[in-house]
Order: C-alpha cells, then structure tokens, then sequence
C-alpha cells in the first residue's frame, strides 16, 4: 500500500470487517488480505486451528477448541478444507503422525513462570526429539537439558528472587522516579 493508495470503506463479512483500498495507479480495488483472498475467517483463527490440529488433537477437537477459545463456530470440514490448503506452508505435517505415537500425552510441556509478569513457556517436545537429527548430539543434549530444566528450576528461582527483593529495605529502582 503505496502513496497511490487511499482507504475506501470498510467490507463486512459474519466474522470481521476488512479495510478496503483504492489504487489510484491502477484503478483497482482491494483488502489489506489480499492473499487470503476468499477467506470468511480471520487468520488467527486459522492459524490456530492449522496450531491446534499439528499438536495432534483431531480435527473435532480443533473445533471445539476454536469455538471456545475465539467462539467462532467453524465446521469440521472448514479445518479438512484449511489442513489441505495450507500443507504447504505447515511443514509439521509430515512428522505429525509419527509425534502422536511418540507423544500420545501431548507434544506440548508449559508452564507459567511468574516474575514480575507472567510467561507462558512451551517447549515442544516432538520438535525437541527430531533435534537430535539436526545438529551435532552433544549441542542437541545440552540444548534439550537447558530447555526441559526451565520446567523445573526457573520458578524456584524467580520465588527466590521476589522474596530476596521483598525483604530488603531499599525501593525497587524504577518508583524512584
């Protein structure tokens, strides 16, 4: 969207409203989605979906999670029609099958680490085994032994370090100001 180009109006569908574009160079008219062109739901929810189905929940699963998480209602044949559309570009598929057999209990650990905010830290455990193929062993180990002891030392560390700062007497340097 150049200098030849100006806002138009707005385009609304059941689930967005998209902003439309005129070219004074060309004539023509178009949405900041021009290559999703065609598509009722927002990206996010399609990406998502595409998330949600490569970490090995089935496609009913999928929408289910969909309708609660963005409550969208979006048919189990609109994910099939999304899985086979986008394969190009979701490269995880290839290996999908295989990380369910190895992870039937998820491919995802999480935890939530509080420090003075909350991190929402993942590590997927199928893309963290198929490392070992990638890279030299020895960086492969360390990485995955670095990775996986976060779940289990770093909330112990931050308690740590909150309750260092709580007990001493001098301010935090930032209310100062």
């Amino acid at each position: 969207m150049g200098a030849g180009s100006i806002k138009r109006g707005l385009r609304k569908n059941s689930h967005r409203q998209l902003q439309i574009y005129f070219c004074k160079d060309c004539g023509k008219y178009f949405s900041s989605l021009a290559g999703l062109k065609g598509v009722k739901y927002p990206p996010r929810v399609i990406a998502r979906a595409l998330c949600l189905y490569n970490l090995g929940h089935s496609q009913e699963e999928t929408v289910r999670r969909i309708a609660s998480e963005h409550r969208v209602k979006v048919a189990r044949r609109t994910v099939s029609d999304w899985i086979s559309g986008y394969r190009s570009i979701t490269t995880f598929h290839r290996l999908r099958a295989a990380a369910i057999q190895k992870f039937p209990g998820g491919m995802l650990k999480e935890r939530s680490l509080e420090h003075q905010q909350v991190y929402e830290y993942k590590v997927h455990l199928a893309k963290l085994a198929l490392m070992h193929n990638a890279v030299a062993q020895d960086v492969a180990a360390k990485v995955e032994s670095y990775l996986l002891s976060i779940l289990k030392i770093f909330p112990t560390l931050c308690s740590r370090k909150t309750r260092r700062r709580v007990s001493t007497s001098t301010p935090h340097p930032r209310t100062n100001r």
